[in-house]
């Protein structure tokens, strides 16, 4: 691809602007700007869940050193517009190579660090005018530069959790050295002691001689609601603060409102008359931690205040209310909705817990991949985001996703986008998380009252301006059916459908199904489904849901056919002529296109099966409804069976059953079933009984071979035949 590159270069006191690009339009054809655009959906990603936050950048870092002469990543631009100029803002850093976005708009960039303290900005112009942007910092060691691009802090902490892991530093002194004062991060707290004779614990008394004693509540402040929650089922630790480092006195979890207590063993010795205590509060509930870096797996956490000279004999009370200020903070909050997350596993899983995993905050974006979960800055408080990313960890548990790496959007139909095979995976893959998250804040929704964007139907999460206006936000309501495309390659579509199978608030007339926590759970964990048609022809084979209601819910979404109806001007025969919406959406790979007819009697049994129907609409000849109109009962059903037959074959999908009445010149007949005659299995009867068949009184009497297996018995009104 040709372009016109001009370099301007501008030099300020603090900063240099260098290699920035222009593109110009003129020198790129039609054709060449088209598949541009059409590429913009291949761009690299190393994550499952791509954050519907608009065009943005992302920096490919390594939590590990680089060499300062040559410092090498990549960048890659999630964008919806083409790129017309590219450039970067530099501080103490040096690009070796001109800023080159290729077809795939991702930039492999090289540079060289010169200052201990040094950052690039990678700014970008799109075709629409706006530009967009990624701060690269550095902090340049002895032992190589590391990166970061949340903030310089950031990539001090990971200098130093380099030196941790390389045996180079106490734990001690990372801690002092990435933490230092954290009273900025607590809201409010209280320290008070008293005397272990107020306290009638049976088991207080008879260890008070020897040990020392904590209590206490710690919550959180919720910002957004402004009001305190209790800081649910986290990691606690108990610490002795000496002159140079810390001892760990024990640790333990608070319970579901906030509350603790503990014990230790102290000691006087060289200690002043005891230990000096403070609680370190982790970001970790009990198989999920909030890290700053993965690799190095560096917890957040907070302390308390430090109370010298603790007494044997006495009872402390330590209460925090931890806020909500600058990343140790937040990471707080999002181990509390992965706590919330990994406590539903437990009751739903009999007591089985979830596998363990690492959350990164802050991270580029919102994503899962195998080395943990990322959670962008402004996710911290969105639920239904935090725990949509935990569900994608739930999946390998419950070996329910073979979702393959690719952008995708709430509403977007991937099966158009990435192909039919990869399109459906995906689709499944990301709406069961969706489901997960919002079933969570459902069940605990009376310990998260007031809480915002939570404990509904809807799901929600940050929206592209969201760090500077908290308005605006992403929304979808699972009960809105307008807002999706109606495909199997649609996440948001179902998500919708299984979100109807799960619920309880019944939407009449097609929503009757209501499964609940228990029993949706137990059937995703037994249906290992990959794909939405493997999960619903698990429900048919095993006879899990009625079809009937089942097809209402499909028909409702249009994934099967729907409104299927009797051509009027066809309606009495000799011949009928069904015809119906066939459902799927309109891309070719979705779009349902091969149909079998199932026709029911007033029991709900098969009276009548047409199958590999390939067009929208069926005339079925007398003789072959006739069957339909024999069997029993004054009316019939229909159901339309839709099946996709591009490669993987997908459905059939029940239809909703349709109800018709059979027409007025068969109303003439009546029909005497076996069941009718209402006789005993015996053979020693032998007397009459009348039996009543709509406005006529058949007398029979029972004999020994009164009836024979399977004859139907017609009398014509006209002439009251009688037996």
């Amino acid at each position: 691809m040709n372009k016109k590159v001009i370099r301007l270069f501008f030099t300020f006191s603090m900063s240099v602007l260098s290699n920035f690009t222009l593109y110009s339009k003129d020198n790129v054809s039609n054709s060449e700007q088209l598949q541009m655009k059409e590429k913009n959906s291949a761009i690299r990603s190393e994550r499952m869940n791509a954050p519907m936050t608009g065009d943005y950048l992302e920096a490919d870092l390594e939590d590990t050193p680089y060499q300062n002469d040559s410092v090498i990543f990549n960048v890659y631009a999630h964008i919806s517009e083409e790129i017309i100029g590219a450039g970067t803002f530099d501080n103490g850093m040096t690009l070796i190579e001109p800023l080159y976005f290729n077809d795939n708009y991702q930039a492999n960039v090289k540079y060289n660090v010169s200052e201990k303290n040094a950052t690039s900005t990678i700014d970008i112009t799109l075709a629409n005018d706006e530009r967009i942007d990624i701060t690269i910092f550095a902090f340049n060691t002895e032992h190589g530069v590391f990166l970061n691009t949340e903030s310089m802090q950031m990539a001090e902490d990971n200098y130093y959790a380099y030196l941790l892991h390389e045996e180079l530093i106490t734990e001690e002194y990372y801690n002092e050295m990435t933490y230092g004062d954290t009273a900025e991060n607590i809201d409010s707290e209280d320290l008070s002691a008293v005397n272990v004779d107020t306290v009638s614990d049976p088991l207080v008394q008879k260890r008070k001689d020897t040990s020392t004693f904590l209590r206490g509540t710690i919550l959180w402040y919720d910002d957004v609601n402004q009001f305190i929650q209790p800081l649910s089922w986290i990691r606690v630790g108990v610490f002795d603060k000496q002159p140079f480092g810390e001892r760990s006195l024990g640790e333990f979890y608070t319970d579901e409102y906030g509350n603790y207590s503990y014990q230790f063993l102290n000691k006087t010795l060289f200690e002043n008359g005891g230990y000096d205590v403070f609680l370190r509060v982790y970001a970790e509930c009990k198989n999920a931690r909030v890290v700053k870096s993965l690799f190095f797996n560096n917890v957040h956490y907070i302390n308390s205040s430090v109370i010298r000279n603790v007494k044997t004999h006495m009872y402390y009370t330590i209460d925090m209310t931890i806020k909500m200020y600058g990343d140790s903070g937040r990471a707080f909050q999002i181990a509390q909705a992965l706590a919330y997350g990994n406590k539903y596993v437990e009751i739903m899983n009999d007591g089985v817990t979830a596998p363990p995993v690492k959350a990164k905050y802050p991270a580029s974006s919102s994503y899962y991949n195998s080395s943990g979960i990322h959670y962008y800055r402004s996710a911290y408080c969105f639920w239904d985001c935090i725990l949509h990313e935990y569900g994608h960890h739930l999946q390998k548990m419950l070996k329910i996703s073979n979702s393959p790496v690719s952008n995708h959007y709430f509403e977007d139909d991937s099966v158009r986008k990435i192909g039919k095979d990869k399109g459906i995976r995906l689709a499944w893959g990301e709406a069961w998380p969706t489901l997960f998250a919002i079933q969570v804040t459902q069940y605990f929704s009376n310990k998260l009252l007031r809480m915002k964007f939570i404990g509904d139907s809807t799901y929600q999460s940050y929206g592209e301006k969201y760090s500077k206006n908290k308005n605006d936000i992403i929304t979808f309501n699972l009960e809105e059916k307008e807002y999706y495309y109606s495909s199997e390659g649609c996440e948001g579509l179902i998500a919708a459908v299984l979100y109807d199978i799960y619920d309880d608030n019944n939407d009449e007339p097609f929503d009757q199904i209501g499964l609940g926590h228990k029993e949706f759970w137990n059937l995703i964990k037994a249906c290992g489904s990959k794909t939405f048609s493997e999960f619903i022809n698990y429900i048919y084979d095993n006879e899990l849901i009625d079809k009937r209601l089942l097809g209402k819910i499909l028909s409702s979404h249009h994934i099967s056919s729907y409104d299927l109806f009797i051509v009027e001007d066809n309606y009495l025969g000799p011949n009928v002529t069904f015809s119906w919406y066939v459902g799927g959406g309109t891309n070719e790979k979705t779009v349902m296109d091969r149909f079998t007819l199932e026709f029911y009697d007033y029991y709900g049994n098969v009276s009548l099966r047409l199958d590999n129907i390939y067009d929208e609409e069926y005339t079925l000849n007398y003789s072959f409804f006739e069957e339909v109109l024999l069997a029993p009962g004054d009316f019939y059903y229909v159901s339309v069976i839709s099946y996709q037959t591009s490669t993987p074959i997908t459905g059939g999908y029940y239809s909703e059953f349709f109800y018709f009445k059979k027409p007025d010149y068969f109303n003439s007949k009546y029909i005497l079933y076996p069941s009718s005659y209402q006789f005993s299995e015996a053979y020693e009867e032998n007397y009459t009984k009348p039996i009543m068949i709509k406005d006529m009184v058949i007398t029979t009497e029972r004999k020994r071979c009164g009836f024979i297996e399977g004859s139907i018995l017609i009398y014509l009104q006209e002439r009251k035949v009688a037996v």
